[in-house]
């Protein structure tokens, strides 16, 4: 009756809401690249195990080479399609009370659903809870491998699951079921096998999940951060892991967790609450069904995955849309009480619903292992291709063009290699024909490309852009007045393209404490330069850079911030630009950074002074490591290289810090 009381308060205060206009973004263009690179063998900016296959597939067909029908499609499904099959799992398991409850819970009480590619995840997820109902009340082996085959369907979406297999396992194991115990424990990793192997193969180590934004995440988490956040996640604090690198990543987020257990549990707390408060209701109304029907089996099982979906996600940064999968779950607990209540409903047609319901479930499972296998068939493909070859190269590129000349973000690939070499005109035929195609983010690069040879900056309204590539547009109005000769506007355009990246940080990020955990200005400055980089044609010196030094010169921020505009312009090849803006933070009355500013003289050809300020950088540090190895370079190529052994030799002694290794080897062999 509580649960009745619950559904009919849902729905009447939840709003009604619209499914046919549903305002949806089809991917984020690091899932479609990601994608890219599996389909046709040539990775772009972001690397393949940035995210798992199925979800960068689906990402890269959505916003690449589907039709609008198949987008439209896609819509409705990722709208629709947990609400029905909500209903068949409750139906499957509890009969047409249950189902109809389930569908009405999940459609007026949980959040706006997503439309997001990994959307699937929330159709996932039922499909496991359909097999884990039945695994629950009979653990035999059959029923163990339709729980494996939807872990390892789940595994190619997303990493979320990873660690569900051993606790399935020691329930089977507490139940005396040791088989069934091996095969939930065991099987579902062996799906990601080809992904390990692929990821081995092309980047040199194994990637069992996704690298970079879980990376991110826990990287974030570890810091306290409660939402997730845009940008590299370098500047968020100094000394940080490459997100890329998952086991040092987890290493030090265990050290920093246990070096900061009160920060750890006030952040795990504020995410908790964060989940609750996404969807009280359903929380209430699955609480009840807890409490009401906790002696089945399928609801212990049911509420192991929704307590397993908070828990896995709680110790890192979150945002809304990773919890899709669970308002489905808190939708099947609510309506628990209500599984074989028949309310006049005939025994014939009570079996019928179930056995729909049962084959409902099963389409969706056999649907979701075949786009499982197939993203690993790829996968599989795309490590066999690497062998041979560096998927990341030139040939690869070349290659994969061949095979489809038309392909939009293929010619947006080519074009920021054309770009950089200085080959201008051709890059901006590439980029305009990724435009044609339908690479919106490619725009502002056309209309870059072609103020570079020399025509004038003709770039349409950014608005839809992903943030960064809005950020980086305002930059390029900023270098196109620069070279007009308005200083003045152009320095304010530069700082409004900082204030953009910035703002562009925040998106993700929670408020409070979190927000004031970000370095801000430095955070910005670095992403905006870091994005800029690889689009500078080489041996080319920009102007809007520089004005920042100028504006800064006005606004003085942080050490931080300096040290980023110095660090982004020696990555620039603006070497003289680097010496200046050291010179500024001096003037500002920032702490220096002897060692940086020394070896931005040395590269700026001013060797004499550079040798001068790292000499006077390892005086009053003489465990600088970065200081002994520069100026030790510098010494060598000056032809002393008796000299430069004995600067590694005195940093060495006086600790060398995390650099020892690198002194070591520079000194070579006793």
């Amino acid at each position: 009756m509580a649960v009745l009381v619950l559904a009919a308060a849902a729905l009447l205060l939840a709003p009604r809401r619209s499914f046919v206009t549903a305002d949806c973004a089809f991917g984020e263009a690091t899932y479609q690249e990601a994608g890219e690179g599996l389909l046709h063998g040539a990775a772009g900016g972001t690397p393949p195990s940035y995210h798992m296959p199925a979800a960068s597939l689906a990402a890269a067909c959505l916003r690449g080479h589907a039709s609008s029908d198949v987008r439209r499609t896609w819509l409705g499904l990722a709208q629709a399609g947990p609400l029905v099959l909500a209903a068949a799992v409750a139906g499957a398991s509890g009969g047409a009370a249950a189902a109809a409850a389930a569908a009405a819970l999940l459609a007026w009480t949980s959040p706006e659903p997503a439309c997001h590619p990994q959307a699937a995840m929330a159709l996932l997820v039922l499909v496991l809870a359909g097999a884990l109902a039945a695994w629950s009340r009979r653990t035999d082996s059959a029923r163990s491998w339709a729980v494996a085959a939807a872990l390892g369907a789940s595994f190619a979406f997303r990493s979320t699951w990873a660690f569900l297999p051993p606790l399935l396992a020691l329930w089977a194991l507490r139940r005396g079921a040791r088989k069934s115990a091996l095969i939930v424990g065991l099987a579902p990793y062996l799906a990601i096998a080809p992904w390990a192997a692929a990821t081995l193969a092309s980047e040199g180590r194994p990637s069992l999940f996704e690298a970079g934004q879980a990376g991110d995440n826990i990287i974030a988490g570890a810091l306290g951060l409660v939402g997730t956040f845009e940008g590299d996640s370098s500047a968020l604090a100094d000394g940080l892991p490459d997100p890329m690198d998952f086991g040092e990543t987890m290493s030090w987020a265990a050290r920093e967790t246990l070096s900061n257990p009160f920060r750890t549990l006030d952040a795990m707390f504020r995410r908790a609450v964060f989940v609750v408060a996404l969807a009280p209701l359903p929380w209430a109304c699955a609480l009840v069904g807890c409490l009401a029907a906790w002696r089945r089996p399928q609801v212990r099982a049911w509420a192991l995955l929704a307590l397993y979906l908070v828990a896995v996600h709680v110790p890192m940064s979150v945002q809304a849309n990773y919890f899709t999968p669970l308002w489905p779950v808190l939708a099947l607990l609510a309506a628990a009480p209500l599984a074989h209540r028949r309310f006049g409903f005939t025994v014939p047609l009570e079996r019928g619903l179930r056995r729909l319901g049962s084959g409902l479930v099963l389409m969706a499972g056999a649907a979701a292992l075949v786009a499982g296998s197939a993203a690993m068939v790829l996968a599989a493909r795309y490590g066999a291709q690497a062998l041979s070859r560096a998927p990341d190269s030139e040939a690869a590129l070349e290659a994969a063009l061949a095979a489809a000349p038309d392909d939009a973000v293929l010619r947006l690939w080519r074009g920021r290699r054309l770009l950089r070499a200085g080959s201008l005109a051709e890059a901006r035929a590439d980029f305009q024909a990724a435009v044609a195609g339908g690479v919106d983010r490619a725009e502002p690069l056309a209309a870059w490309s072609g103020l570079l040879s020399g025509g004038t900056l003709d770039m349409k309204t950014a608005d839809g852009l992903p943030c960064a590539t809005r950020a980086l547009s305002v930059f390029f109005g900023a270098e196109a007045l620069a070279l007009q000769g308005r200083q003045g506007a152009a320095q304010a355009a530069a700082l409004e393209a900082v204030e953009a990246r910035r703002a562009c940080a925040f998106v993700r990020v929670g408020a409070g404490a979190a927000q004031a955990r970000l370095k801000a200005t430095a955070q910005a400055v670095r992403a905006l330069l870091a994005d800029l980089a690889p689009l500078v044609p080489r041996g080319r010196v920009l102007a809007a850079p520089r004005l920042l030094t100028a504006a800064f010169s006005a606004f003085p921020p942080d050490r931080e911030s300096w040290l980023a505009l110095a660090i982004g312009l020696q990555d620039l090849a603006d070497s003289e630009g680097a010496v200046a803006a050291h010179d500024g933070m001096a003037e500002a009355g920032a702490a220096a950074s002897p060692a940086d500013r020394g070896v931005a003289l040395v590269l700026a050809g001013r060797r004499d002074e550079g040798r001068a300020a790292l000499t006077a950088a390892l005086a009053a540090d003489p465990a600088c490591a970065p200081a002994a190895l520069s100026l030790g370079a510098v010494l060598e190529g000056d032809g002393k290289p008796a000299e430069a052994r004995a600067v590694y030799e005195r940093a060495l002694a006086a600790g060398g810090g995390r650099l020892r290794g690198e002194l070591k080897r520079r000194l070579g062999p006793k």
